[in-house]
């Protein structure tokens, strides 16, 4: 009976030491490194609070729940410490608290079944009270050893994990890592005790006594570096601070001020502490009356504290209520920030005022050239309305022209009908012919919207079947072919390649292609015109198949006057003509496609 009570009272302490301290982290657990330190912690207060709870019950049947209760609660605290291992040394965050809450999920949701009276043999035969009527005893089914091994896993990977940490020389937590080692292998050594050795220390198991110093000790190391080391830490920041650091109490006195703080108070600590701040630091005073509705801390607050400028940044620490504690007022020197910004401001408008009188500058000349713009416009429009009228003329110009070479021609025609020697007769045709080509050049001119050159290829195509026409009696027995490349010559070269085109077709027709059954061909009476630019240069090729030229011909000797004038055009357009061998007869002419 007396080893029972002690037995009780000491779990009973732990425990309640333990939950104290639990219950206390949970609620600072806002400071705390966001790990599986208080879910270690949670989960090892259900454990012995289900402990105490089993020896303190009476019926079996409240013991059965409370050790079941135990049952989960050490099945979390195997997985969290595994995530805590994997957390800590292997610097790894995918093992978050819920990842770790899904891996244990399906035995722990089996383990809840077994609340349940149906699914309960499943791991546990039977269940007895032991000798000593505190614990319980059981005979376990095969369930039973799949959630031991399955928590052995978890903690054995943990363990090796921790030790690895812990014996590694490059391990940066060594020192956090040791107490939860430490607690492990005892918390495990104590349960391999009383599996082992239950009987021979009386039905007393050592694992509470065990888990709670281990909780004990996972808490203690938390609360040393949570609730003393950090106060410490923030102590030695704030104090070599430079900026001036001031805690005051719900009536604005100071509680606490950082030798930067003290530097403008220019007094001792102990004339300053307890006194309020606005007898010191006056221009702080409309800041500290700020009600609840109108605090803002995102708000910008500037001071002038002793001839220098100060930003000031206001909080307020709260009651868990909502009520006001504590205000923290840091004060940053900002005077040469703001000598700076002043400097800059007296640079920008200087910097503006140039740009205005710059930008002045600019919209006189924007509007001396908008008025230049407007007099070339001007004058562009009456350039262009003075070409239009001269386009206008010039193109009457080309039709008056090809009139009146027409009515030209048109009277030589009439004059030849009077003439009855036939030799007559046909240099009026020639001279028609000749004037026709002529005439031609205007009327492709004035019908074009280029008045100064003419489509060559058009107009040769018209004027070899319009020579043909007009010089033949039979147009049929000729077949022409012409191959033209789309050049548009100047009208001096249109009217004299036109001439020379002129006077090779009448040739060709009054002495290639005499007016006889077959010609001089022996079939068709073929003439080909080619027109092209090669190597900057026209070259126009004209052949024939009749019956060709006499041997030793040559253009520039030649009697024939057609002949003559063929050379003579050609002199004129500065070329060259040159009589190439040929079945029947062809020449070619090259002239320069630029003027010298």
């Amino acid at each position: 009976m007396v080893t029972n009570v002690i037995y009780l009272i000491a779990i009973i302490m732990a425990g309640g030491i333990t939950t104290a301290m639990a219950i206390h982290l949970w609620f600072n657990r806002k400071i705390l490194e966001q790990d599986f330190s208080i879910y270690l912690v949670v989960f090892l207060w259900v454990w012995i609070t289900a402990q105490i709870g089993e020896c303190l019950a009476g019926p079996l049947g409240l013991k059965v729940v409370f050790y079941k209760i135990k049952f989960i609660s050490i099945s979390m605290v195997s997985v969290y410490l595994l995530g805590f291992a994997f957390h800590h040394f292997r610097g790894t965050h995918r093992f978050t608290p819920w990842v770790m809450a899904g891996i244990a999920f399906p035995i722990v949701f089996c383990q809840i079944f077994t609340l349940l009276p149906y699914f309960e043999p499943l791991v546990w035969s039977k269940f007895f009270i032991s000798p000593n009527n505190l614990l319980l005893d059981i005979e376990p089914a095969a369930g039973y050893g799949v959630y031991n091994i399955y928590n052995i896993i978890f903690l054995m990977l943990a363990y090796v994990l921790l030790l690895a940490g812990v014996l590694s020389p490059r391990g940066a937590k060594r020192v956090q890592l040791m107490p939860f080692l430490a607690a492990g292998i005892l918390s495990f050594s104590a349960a391999m005790a009383d599996y082992f050795l239950k009987e021979g220390i009386f039905y007393y198991r050592t694992m509470p006594i065990a888990l709670s110093i281990s909780s004990l000790t996972v808490i203690y190391y938390l609360r040393l570096r949570y609730f003393r080391t950090i106060p410490l830490a923030q102590h030695a920041v704030s104090q070599s601070m430079t900026d001036g650091l001031i805690i005051l109490n719900p009536h604005n006195e100071i509680m606490y001020a950082n030798p930067s703080a003290f530097e403008l108070f220019h007094r001792p600590t102990e004339a300053v502490i307890g006194r309020p701040l606005d007898s010191f630091l006056g221009g702080l005073t409309p800041f500290l009356a700020e009600t609840d509705a109108e605090f803002d801390p995102d708000r910008d607050r500037t001071a002038l504290i002793q001839g220098k400028s100060f930003d000031v940044n206001l909080s307020v620490i709260r009651s868990r209520r909502g009520a006001a504690m504590n205000k923290i007022v840091v004060l940053r020197d900002i005077t040469r920030l703001t000598r700076v910004e002043q400097r800059l401001r007296e640079l920008t408008n200087e910097l503006e005022k140039k740009v205005a009188e710059r930008t002045k500058q600019l919209e006189d000349s924007n509007r001396a050239l908008q008025a230049e713009v407007d007099e070339r416009r001007n004058a562009e429009d009456r350039l262009k309305t003075s070409l239009e009228e001269k386009s206008v003329l010039l193109g009457e110009l080309h039709h008056r022209v090809k009139n009146n070479l027409q009515v030209v021609s048109s009277l030589l025609k009439l004059q030849s009908h009077y003439i009855s020697d036939p030799d007559a007769q046909e240099l009026f045709a020639v001279s028609v012919s000749r004037i026709r080509s002529m005439a031609m050049v205007h009327e492709k001119l004035y019908k074009s919207d280029d008045l100064a050159h003419t489509h060559f290829g058009q107009y040769l195509h018209e004027l070899v079947h319009s020579v043909i026409f007009s010089l033949s009696k039979s147009s049929e027995r000729f077949r022409i072919d012409l191959a033209i490349d789309p050049i548009n010559l100047d009208i001096d070269k249109s009217i004299l390649t036109g001439l020379i085109v002129n006077e090779l077709v009448m040739n060709s027709i009054k002495h290639a292609f005499p007016e006889t059954p077959g010609g001089g061909g022996g079939g068709t009476n073929d003439i080909a015109v080619v027109f092209r630019i090669e190597d900057g240069e026209y070259v126009l090729e004209y052949s024939d198949n009749g019956a060709g030229l006499p041997s030793g011909f040559s253009i520039e000797h030649s009697d024939s006057l057609g002949m003559k004038i063929v050379a003579t055009l050609v002199r004129q357009l500065r070329g060259k003509i040159e009589i190439v061998p040929h079945r029947g007869m062809k020449a070619v002419i090259r002239f320069p496609v630029r003027k010298d």
